[in-house]
C-alpha cells in the first residue's frame, strides 16, 4: 500500500474514531441530565465528588422566590 492511500485509511480511521467519541459523549450526557430530571421527579439527592445535592424544577424554584416575597425581612 502506498503512502497516500495509508494515509486516505488513517484520516477515514481517525473521523470513525472521533464519531464514536463524540456520540459516547454525547450519550454520557444524555444519562447524565436523564438522572438528574427523575431524581428531581422523585426528589432524590443525586451523588457526586462525595456530596449529595439536591435538585428542583423552575416551578419549584420560582415558588420558593415569590414565598420569599411574602416574608417579612429583617432590618
Amino acid at each position: 500500500m502506498d503512502k497516500y492511500c495509508e494515509q486516505i485509511i488513517r484520516t477515514e480511521l481517525l473521523k470513525v474514531i472521533q464519531k464514536a467519541f463524540n456520540e459516547g459523549v454525547e450519550t454520557g450526557i444524555q444519562q447524565m441530565e436523564d438522572k438528574i430530571q427523575k431524581h428531581c421527579e422523585i426528589g432524590k439527592p443525586v451523588l457526586a465528588n462525595g456530596d449529595l445535592y439536591f435538585f428542583q424544577d423552575s416551578q419549584e424554584h420560582l415558588r420558593e422566590i415569590m414565598d420569599s416575597f411574602d416574608q417579612p425581612r429583617e432590618k
